[in-house]
């Protein structure tokens, strides 16, 4: 956005620190250190507090607040230039003079946080970006359950004692050894998210140790799929900017970038997409966020501020200028430019096939199956086995015999020789993938040749 119909801002960053690493500022945020490197380049004012800094001058919200400046002349990457920021000054600030304020969430646990209600006069006036609701939803990692009971995602119960924490453990599955334990009210990251086994000796000192430091928290059931990663939908202002996936680093099982995960580029699925976007409209007020689900559709959780630097690195977008350029245009009364979508979006209703998966709930999460190319075997949920694709109702076109994949289970009954190779329709879910209509695809293969013979 041109600079010249743009009069400088007063924006204001609260967290809980001014950095988060060897830089004099770092939110750590990678989503946030974006809109502050933007806001700096364009040569917006600056300020960082925290909540214990905010403070009532008579009748006044004011917060004591440190000034953030740029090098004199400095020129550089607009992305990074959080890196060269340091702080010039300590001064009080008036609320009522800042024009965005920004919430990063981490010294914000819920409506009981000492000071919000001096927070809530900016949140009033539409300045705070994430509001208040949109920073207490998401903070409170049970919302999701709240508000999408019937959405695929872990089996999950909160607790605030040692007997609600009995309970919710003789109800969720002990099948793959391990729990997830985490804080309640957490602000993303991962740090607060742990591993817990049930044959644990320290079993009940575990639970006690992480109630008496969170006070209230979240048991949830393990899914081992993670360690195939997870998928992270990020949305501004209700459309879909880009999909990713998560890889969780070499002996790590959480997918945060904070602990080493490797970020690819991935194509949604309608299921996935379908899943994503349920969430996002279930939580209307938060306007820059990110739904995380595993590749079964099962959603772990949704976050304001997401992190930005996997959507600079994979696709080339900054979501710090993309943000900025809207809130300035909405302040100065501008022509808002279009937001950048990433993936096609799907006009209609989407089928909710998750239904369709559910039949199949009585039976193991994965299957064995045997590629018949190379002879590997691969444990895969239904969804990779079964695709359906839904762009229109007008008809149904089955793919039966896409797949190289035969069920563990039945290959003894299929004749694996060049012979059943050459019976395979490759390529034929891509030749038909432009047509509307419904699509089946099997990925396992049926070997006609070996059903021919039986029937002769």
């Amino acid at each position: 956005m041109s600079n010249s119909k743009i009069k400088k801002l007063i924006i204001a960053f609260e967290s809980e620190k001014l950095t988060y690493s060897g830089f004099d500022v770092d939110l750590y945020n990678t989503g946030i250190t974006q809109i502050l490197s933007i806001a700096a380049t364009r040569g917006h004012g600056l300020y960082h507090f925290n909540m214990d800094d905010l403070y009532w001058h008579g009748d006044e919200p004011y917060t004591r607040a440190s000034l953030l400046e740029l090098p004199h002349g400095w020129e550089g990457d607009p992305i990074t230039a959080h890196q060269f920021l340091a702080k010039t000054d300590d001064r009080p600030l008036k609320l009522s003079n800042i024009h965005i304020c920004f919430v990063r969430g981490d010294d914000i646990r819920d409506a009981n946080t000492p000071k919000l209600n001096i927070l809530k006069t900016i949140n009033r006036r539409g300045a705070l970006f994430e509001s208040l609701e949109a920073t207490l939803s998401t903070n409170d990692k049970y919302e999701l359950v709240n508000r999408l009971p019937d959405i695929p995602q872990p089996i999950t119960f909160t607790a605030s004692s040692m007997v609600e924490a009995r309970e919710a453990l003789q109800q969720i599955p002990t099948k793959h050894g391990y729990f997830v334990v985490k804080d309640r009210f957490g602000f993303g990251c991962g740090f607060h998210v742990h591993r817990v086994q049930f044959s644990d000796p320290e079993l009940d000192n575990i639970i006690v140790m992480y109630l008496s430091k969170y006070k209230n928290i979240i048991l949830q059931e393990f899914c081992p799929e993670i360690k195939n990663g997870d998928i992270v939908v990020t949305f501004f202002d209700g459309k879909l900017i880009a999909p990713m996936l998560r890889e969780p680093t070499y002996g790590e099982w959480k997918t945060n970038l904070s602990f080493g995960s490797n970020q690819i580029v991935h194509v949604l699925t309608n299921e996935q997409e379908h899943i994503a976007r349920a969430v996002i409209n279930a939580f209307p007020e938060v306007r820059y966020a990110s739904v995380d689900l595993l590749s079964t559709g099962k959603v772990l959780e949704i976050n304001a501020f997401p992190g930005g630097k996997g959507l600079f690195e994979l696709y080339g977008v900054s979501v710090g200028a993309m943000i900025m350029d809207k809130l300035e245009a909405e302040i100065f009364n501008l022509e808002i430019p279009p937001t950048e979508i990433l993936v096609p979006l799907v006009e209609q209703p989407l089928t909710p096939w998750s239904d369709v998966y559910c039949l199949y709930e009585t039976f193991d999460p994965f299957i064995n199956v045997l590629d018949i190319f190379c002879h590997e075997l691969y444990n895969l949920p239904i969804q990779d086995l079964v695709d359906f694709t839904s762009r229109s109702n007008d008809y149904i076109l089955s793919i039966p015999h896409s797949g190289i994949l035969i069920p563990r289970q039945f290959t003894n009954k299929f004749n694996l020789s060049i012979q059943c190779l050459k019976e395979i329709d490759l390529f034929s879910d891509i030749l038909y993938e432009g047509l509307e209509g419904l699509q089946i695809v099997s990925r396992p293969v049926f070997c006609r040749h070996e059903q021919n013979q039986k029937r002769n």
